[in-house]
């Protein structure tokens, strides 16, 4: 695809024989030869996929990881400077998206974590994109399944239309820290998890539509259990990392105490 459109391609560990050098899943201490190989070569972008091809993680012009947050709040950009529309995300996504779409007037449908649920909030709302935090974009046009190779050209599309870096698009998307942690929970367990979250709400906005999602003017946190394994998520977002990490690390606590 990206010969296709005319790009100059270095490929790293893109042999097709069922052989992972790192763990697939792309996230930043997994893409350290990426990361390397952007910087060193002068490329203009690096892109990741996992092993099916639904999430897409980018890294800038210095090899710095942008993570997959920023893939969907690119694309989203992209999409919504050219046509209007309304967007779908799940409750798990950077903030980053809402301001987006608050730049241009429209709103955000949040629904369940899954890509399902997010394809259907889609179609009955008629949205012109969607997708997932994990770097899962969704473009109708295309399929309504999370598509990496549409991440891709939507992103290039953007960057050519711009005629910026991606490190200077992606500097004039106001930024947020988000943290992700999950630990082992029995599915009998996860209700009085959940309980012990929402006595905890202090003032916040509780959203209750999957596990509970506790919402404060520039932060949230969102504790949930796993749709594919017996644990619960905990993700939580905020102005800087650290308080990002220190918002995930106590309902983290909080979460495990009520599960013990």
């Amino acid at each position: 695809l990206l010969e296709e459109l005319g790009c100059q391609v270095a490929k790293v560990h893109c042999t097709p024989n069922g052989l992972f050098p790192h763990n697939p899943e792309p996230t930043f201490e997994h893409l350290e030869d990426l990361c390397q190989t952007v910087s060193d070569g002068n490329f203009d972008v690096g892109f990741a996929q996992d092993a099916d091809a639904d999430r897409l993680a980018i890294i800038d012009e210095a090899g710095r990881y942008l993570g997959e947050e920023y893939t969907l709040a690119l694309a989203t950009l992209h999409i919504l400077s050219t046509r209007p529309g309304g967007v779908a995300v799940n409750l798990s996504t950077s903030r980053m998206v809402d301001d987006i779409a608050a730049m241009h007037g429209v709103k955000v449908v949040r629904t369940k974590v899954g890509e399902a649920n997010v394809a259907a909030a889609m179609k009955a709302a008629n949205c012109v994109v969607g997708g997932e935090g994990n770097g899962g974009v969704i473009d109708p046009r295309t399929c309504y399944t999370r598509d990496s190779l549409s991440g891709m050209a939507l992103v290039l599309e953007l960057l050519a239309r711009k005629g910026q870096a991606i490190s200077a698009v992606a500097a004039g998307i106001p930024s947020y820290a988000i943290t992700k942690k999950k630990f082992n929970c029995q599915r009998g367990k996860v209700a009085r998890v959940l309980a012990a979250v929402k006595q905890s709400a202090s003032g916040a906005k509780v959203n209750e539509l999957d596990g509970v999602r506790l919402d404060w003017p520039d932060r949230w946190v969102h504790v949930r259990p796993s749709n594919t394994e017996p644990a619960v998520r905990v993700i939580a977002e905020a102005p800087t990392a650290a308080d990002a990490d220190a918002l995930c690390g106590k309902f983290m606590k909080l979460a495990q105490e009520a599960a013990a």
